[in-house]
């Protein structure tokens, strides 16, 4: 089971997770499957997209949570590594 995220780095780029013993691979292990995790709710979210009330907050829901998923990936990593990691699936490979 992978260590809990924090919601934000703590300091100056320094993630919380360094002080409980996280390094900085497991941190971006973790970063990875969250964000992993996001898009695959948002993907399921997508195609059960039906008009229904409960549907669409689904997929609300998702999208929020891949946003957020997404910031913190930005905000701890750095845009660049941020986007790479995104778009090269790195996400989904390092689960």
């Amino acid at each position: 089971m992978p260590h809990p995220v924090p919601s934000k780095p703590d300091g100056i780029g320094t993630p919380r997770a360094h002080r409980k013993g996280m390094d900085n691979w497991t941190w971006r292990v973790a970063l990875a499957q969250r964000l992993g995790a996001a898009e695959r709710q948002m993907q399921a979210a997508i195609v059960g997209l039906d008009g229904s009330p409960s549907a669409q907050t689904r997929y609300a829901r998702a999208r929020a949570e891949y946003r957020m998923a997404e910031e913190q990936a930005l905000a701890v990593l750095g845009a660049s590594d941020a986007l790479a990691l995104v778009e090269d699936g790195t996400a989904d490979e390092l689960e």
